[in-house]
């Protein structure tokens, strides 16, 4: 009878168990769904919420690691959407370390590397960037075909860091190579997003009206492609506005702008961190209006939105760098 009670507990608490993991399993999967739809609507805060929660919960699935791999990235991803690129840091090389753990040789890693690569851009430093860059375009490559819309924007990633460094010659030979192959087999904001850094290059390289011609037709993709790419809508009419001002075309730099600052305020508030480049772009044209006042106003604002961009961009980071190596 003991053997019986024994075996019955045992098999009951099996059934429990079982439910359990399913039941956590299916909140996994529905918490995803939440944030990918705050993040789709541009309501990054909410999503990374949701992605935190879902952190904890794929730790306690069966191949958790796999489970958070995949939640790691898609909150690195919210993260540096919200310019806590420190905190982006964090959930790339964790996501990173997860996948080591789950499986090595899983090219879907590469998006990691790509995040990173992005980061460090972003935090200047160069060295990392082009190392994780690096790393990303060959194992898609190897993965997938030198074709593939994933390599594409592998290149757009590792001519990003060559721009920042003003290495321009070469990132512009690889932003073309990424135009080529998303033009081809890519989806039309990936193909915006390419001419939109395009654009940017060939103003950094002085030649204003084919970067005004590449940022235009980025922008044209953009009105037609949803609400999630409000904010590079918004970062395309930003720089638009600057392209006509390097030109000396004052006058019709302010329309862009203005219609950024309403984008960017509209889809995610009045004091979002994003708004200070679109405020600092304004103030610049305001200035060479002759409404200095104002501009004086706009960068007051500008200036407050920087300073606590560079505040929250110095939380989060407990992991280093050197503790992966592509």
């Amino acid at each position: 009878m003991w053997m019986l009670m024994c075996g019955t507990l045992l098999w009951s608490g099996g059934l429990w168990s079982g439910a359990l993991w399913a039941g956590d399993y299916e909140q996994w999967v529905e918490t995803l769904q939440a944030a990918d739809r705050a993040h789709g609507a541009a309501r990054f805060q909410e999503a990374a919420d949701a992605l935190v929660r879902a952190v904890g919960i794929a730790g306690g699935l069966d191949h958790a690691d796999a489970h958070l791999a995949g939640t790691l990235l898609r909150l690195g991803s919210v993260y540096a959407d919200m310019g806590q690129m420190r905190d982006a840091e964090n959930a790339y090389l964790r996501a990173l370390a997860a996948w080591e753990r789950a499986d090595s040789s899983d090219p879907e890693r590469s998006a990691a590397l790509m995040g990173l690569a992005t980061v460090y851009t972003q935090l200047q430093e160069f060295g990392k960037a082009e190392r994780f860059g690096r790393a990303a375009i060959e194992i898609r490559e190897k993965a997938w075909g030198p074709g593939h819309p994933d390599v594409g924007a592998a290149y757009q990633n590792m001519a990003a860091v060559y721009q920042s460094e003003r290495r321009y010659p070469e990132a512009l030979e690889i932003y073309r190579r990424a135009l080529e192959i998303m033009s081809t087999a890519g989806r039309p904001e990936d193909v915006a997003t390419v001419r939109s850094n395009l654009g940017l290059l060939l103003a950094g390289m002085g030649r204003p009206e084919e970067a005004v011609a590449e940022t235009r037709q980025a922008i044209d993709i953009l009105e037609t492609s949803g609400p999630r790419q409000q904010p590079r809508l918004a970062v395309g009419l930003t720089n638009l506005s600057a392209m006509y001002g390097l030109m000396g075309r004052w006058a019709e730099a302010e329309a862009p702008v203005e219609r950024a600052r309403e984008i960017v305020a509209r889809v995610l508030g009045p004091g979002d961190l994003s708004l200070g480049p679109v405020l600092r772009t304004y103030a610049d044209v305001l200035r060479h209006t002759g409404r200095k006042r104002e501009a004086r106003q706009m960068e007051r604002q500008a200036e407050a939105l920087r300073q606590e961009a560079a505040a929250q961009n110095l939380t989060g980071y407990t992991l280093d760098a050197k503790a992966y190596h592509p």
